[in-house]
């Protein structure tokens, strides 16, 4: 994962990155969250994709 940060960095610069996922990808949150990555809660459709932070956080609950 960093790796493939720093590329996008390299190629973009520092930029806003939004990491888009669903909502059973709760692994996948997990591990965005523990790279430093903050959750999304507020904006409609953060980089073009629908928001689905908050319905992912129930399903974490039940998996953690």
């Amino acid at each position: 994962m960093a790796q493939g940060v720093r590329h996008m960095i390299n190629l973009e610069g520092d930029q806003i990155m939004y990491m888009p996922t669903s909502t059973c990808a709760y692994k996948a949150i997990k591990l965005y969250k523990w790279a430093g990555f903050e959750l999304e809660l507020n904006e409609d459709a953060p980089g073009g994709y629908k928001n689905q932070t908050v319905q992912a956080l129930e399903l974490l609950r039940g998996h953690t």
